[in-house]
């Protein structure tokens, strides 16, 4: 991820491109971990949303380092990119196989950081989709485009 993005040209936004800045703060991670949806299985490495939110501002040091390394030496910790795939049972029958459903469980260094990029992508995105582009484009809605071609 961090290769592809620091190969796009992104002169032509000028300043825009400043605001998506690839340094991460304290007080986004802080931001995000206020925010982390509670009651969810955790990763591999065992901690939960709970856990970051009861220690917030000792964990978002420790992750503002290893983000901030990462992206200044361009590549990330493994632990990033690793996540755990477990089946779970979607009926009673056990035997037939489409009976299960896959489902990731996903670290909360990985989901925090995910989100911090997310929203650094956010404020830029509109001045790199065209304004007659509406799908997922939060400040954007398709009722917007659908009474622009309705007739007078």
């Amino acid at each position: 991820m961090l290769y592809f993005l620091r190969k796009l040209n992104f002169c032509f936004l000028g300043t825009k491109w400043k605001i998506f800045d690839l340094l991460i703060t304290k007080e986004e991670i802080l931001w995000v971990i206020q925010h982390l949806l509670t009651g969810k299985l955790p990763g591999l490495d065992g901690f939960t949303a709970e856990f970051y939110k009861a220690y917030p501002e000792e964990l978002a040091q420790f992750l503002l380092v290893m983000y901030n390394e990462g992206l200044a030496k361009g590549r990330l910790a493994p632990s990033l990119s690793e996540a755990l795939i477990s089946l779970l049972k979607s009926s009673k029958d056990t035997l037939d196989c489409k009976d299960y459903r896959p489902i990731t469980l996903i670290s909360c260094d990985s989901k925090i950081l995910s989100k911090i990029l997310a929203n650094g992508l956010d404020r830029v995105i509109t001045s790199l989709i065209q304004a007659d582009q509406v799908g997922f484009i939060r400040s954007r809605s398709f009722s917007h485009r659908f009474w622009l071609f309705q007739p007078f």
